[in-house]
């Protein structure tokens, strides 16, 4: 870590560059054009042939998929071919650096499930665009003081048959397609996420003072 002071890494999901950029320089992103001009910032892409959401654990391990395994997210089992669920295999950053004494907070990082067996301050899927293991938190009480301070994610969160499911994919959609009525709703909802995003930062920077804070913005995926 720095000496100059925390670190907070924010990563937009499925983020345009271009359009970023054009809205930033015209002054409708203000925060974002700051971030440009003053902090450091970086283009991904994922890797060809792979699914697009691979490209978080690499990211987020610093490890190409041949060592942190996902894929696609699934896998077949062995014996009977049937799709599960493929864990990331490989560490995230912010182990170590929490490992070496610093205070670390994680809010929404894709895939990753909270550690108990490492002091992180963890919030997993409060907002996701792919749900793989449900809104959970490490400790265990944080997510029932995000709950009850800011709110449960009107999307994110809502109740669905699968286990594992894209939210913003099923809300506000009766039919194969939306209308503009239930498009003009998502947005909407997603307006008020934002609003309740910047609530949940506000709330874990007033929490502790820590050393390094990930956040993945995942309502710009929707």
């Amino acid at each position: 870590m720095s000496s100059g002071g925390p670190v907070a890494l924010i990563g937009i999901d499925a983020g345009n560059p271009q359009l970023l950029r054009r809205y930033a320089a015209a002054g409708h992103l203000p925060r974002i054009a700051r971030v440009l001009q003053w902090g450091a910032h970086a283009e991904v892409e994922h890797e060809p042939g792979l699914f697009v959401g691979s490209i978080w654990p690499t990211l987020l391990t610093g490890t190409g998929v041949d060592h942190h395994g996902f894929y696609t997210g699934v896998r077949p089992a062995p014996h009977n071919y049937e799709y599960i669920a493929a864990p990331v295999e490989a560490e995230p950053f912010w182990e170590p650096v929490a490992a070496a004494g610093h205070r670390v907070a994680v809010i929404d990082a894709p895939f990753f499930p909270a550690n108990p067996d490492w002091p992180v301050d963890h919030i997993v899927e409060w907002s996701c665009h792919d749900r793989y293991f449900g809104t959970s938190s490490s400790p265990p009480s944080l997510i029932d003081e995000v709950i009850q301070r800011i709110g449960r994610h009107p999307i994110g969160m809502i109740d669905h048959e699968y286990e594992r499911f894209a939210p913003c994919d099923w809300i506000h959609r009766d039919g194969p397609t939306r209308d503009l009525t239930e498009t003009n709703r998502l947005i909407d909802d997603l307006r008020r996420a934002l609003e309740m995003r910047i609530e949940l930062a506000t709330m874990m920077h007033e929490r502790a003072d820590y050393d390094l804070i990930v956040e993945v913005v995942a309502e710009t995926h929707c």
